[in-house]
């Protein structure tokens, strides 16, 4: 029997938090990833 494995990465919302760790003035902002 074949097994399916799905794997969803959602490295936008990564990058974009780690901006705002290296960078503390964007953090409670709003972000928009492109």
């Amino acid at each position: 029997m074949n097994r399916r494995i799905i794997v969803h990465a959602d490295l936008d919302a990564f990058f974009a938090s780690v901006e705002q760790a290296e960078n503390p003035q964007y953090r409670n902002q709003p972000v928009i990833v492109g």
